[in-house]
């Protein structure tokens, strides 16, 4: 139950029941500049009253500028309940909020990551006297780590093909900056290196071209959900031209139609040599209002209209995935799965070398704060406890979030270790 509004709170009440809601998790979805740094200050100063210290709240910003702007608006509206407060017993607890501030966990997740490292080092075998890496000196070192790699590679033919794909005679960007893609998305996963490893995942290739994983997992499905469409809209013609008694017309759907059906029965029965030759073979019948009654021509103009967009469909269908044949797209992907089979393992080597320098150097860099982050969190002790996890939902009382949209994989989920189940507000 949602307590009422008090008097002189500015806010609409979608606010309110962001400010006020309590007992479960809760999601706020709002655009820019509809005060949701305001919601999540009133939240905090309720979650005071209600008898919470500043210190056992967790609130994640975007950047550490949001971070100081919450702090000195939470000073400035503490200072203000002090003046306002009558009950000295609560303007000694505002006081005493003020006070805790400065050590308030209130900043972005990097410098929440840092505060979890500094403390639990051990558990990950950290060296406490790390330093941070800045965004110029990670990426001299990231260079100096790739061309190292790059010589050796040169070295054995059995990574020409993949140089070749993506670089030329001229530059050698193509595969540089591959390479360092894929580290930089990597470190996005849970997982970087099973992510680096598995990157020919999708483009296994089985004995043909329907057992191939990535036509299993993705064409096949797409294909049932777009054809079935087309079928519901031409039933629905069909419903509709009936009204208007054109036999002729009616017959040109129904031609349609049954080749719509033709090509996702071969699709569900995984016949795709048959399905692109059907796709080849068809010819659409010609669609004439002439001499037709001009009591049912503007309907069957319109009808045509849709037909028009139908065919369309068919078009783009055939584009995106019969533009060749069954049998050619097989010897590209086995290609294709070839040449990533050697990326990837060219990734891993540069992951492991880049990472290794860094721990050499006693460097950590963002991502390396969120990695390490999450296994001191899910580290166990000799009694299977988290207890660096365990600590942290103890004494956050909510975990907020600004700007959760942006929020990565590994750090959605150091946050859901760091809180309870029903504490989140994102």
């Amino acid at each position: 139950m949602i307590p009422e509004k008090p008097e002189g709170l500015q806010a609409t009440p979608d606010q309110w029941k962001a400010i006020a809601t309590r007992g479960n998790n809760l999601l706020v979805s709002a655009s820019a500049g509809s005060g949701k740094t305001k919601v999540l200050v009133e939240r905090i100063l309720m979650h005071i009253q209600e008898g919470i210290d500043i210190n056992e709240l967790l609130v994640v910003t975007f950047t550490e500028l949001a971070a100081k702007e919450m702090k000195e608006r939470l000073r400035s509206k503490l200072e203000e309940a002090i003046e306002k407060s009558t009950d000295e017993v609560l303007q000694q607890r505002f006081a005493k909020q003020l006070q805790l501030i400065p050590s308030a966990m209130i900043s972005t997740i990097h410098s929440f990551c840092m505060k979890v490292i500094r403390r639990y080092f051990y558990l990950a075998g950290i060296d406490p006297v790390f330093t941070m890496m800045d965004e110029i000196e990670g990426q001299l070192l990231q260079e100096k780590v790739w061309r190292t790699l790059e010589e050796e590679l040169l070295e054995h033919p059995e990574f020409e093909e993949v140089f070749a794909t993506f670089s030329n005679d001229r530059s050698d960007d193509g595969i540089t900056n591959t390479v360092y893609r894929l580290y930089q998305y990597s470190r996005s996963k849970r997982e970087p290196k099973t992510w680096l490893s598995n990157l020919t995942e999708n483009y296994s290739v089985g004995n043909d071209y329907a057992s191939t994983a990535f036509v299993k997992t993705y064409v096949k499905p797409a294909l049932i959900e777009e054809l079935s469409y087309l079928v519901t809209q031409y039933d629905q013609l069909l419903k509709d031209i009936e009204l208007l008694g054109a036999p002729k017309h009616q017959a040109v759907l129904e031609d349609d139609l049954d080749f719509v059906k033709a090509v996702l029965v071969h699709i569900q029965e995984e016949s795709y040599v048959f399905a692109y030759q059907t796709f080849e073979d068809r010819k659409f019948k010609n669609w004439s209002t002439a001499k037709v009654d001009e009591t049912v021509k503007e309907s069957l103009d319109e009808i045509k209209a849709i037909r028009e967009g139908l065919k369309k469909d068919f078009q783009k269908i055939k584009e995106d995935y019969f533009a060749i044949s069954p049998e050619v797209q097989l010897q590209q992907m086995t290609k294709v799965n070839r040449i990533l089979s050697k990326l990837s393992d060219i990734a891993v080597m540069f992951y492991d070398r880049f990472q290794d320098e860094k721990h050499q150097l006693n460097k950590l860099d963002f991502s390396d704060l969120e990695h390490d982050t999450l296994r001191i969190l899910t580290k166990l002790d000799s009694n299977g406890q988290k207890i660096a996890s365990e600590y942290y939902q103890n004494h956050f009382k909510e975990v907020m979030v600004d700007e959760y949209q942006d929020v990565n994989r590994v750090q959605e989920a150091i946050l859901e270790l760091v809180s309870k189940p029903d504490n989140r507000l994102w």
